[in-house]
């Protein structure tokens, strides 16, 4: 799992939509 994916995880928990995180990450969640 790449360090990307685990904050994009962790600010989800937190109620955050990181899409810039998402979209460079390569999973298009914006």
């Amino acid at each position: 799992m790449s360090v990307l994916k685990v904050l994009r995880l962790a600010m989800e928990e937190m109620g955050m939509q990181p899409c810039a995180t998402s979209c460079i990450d390569g999973e298009p969640n914006c």
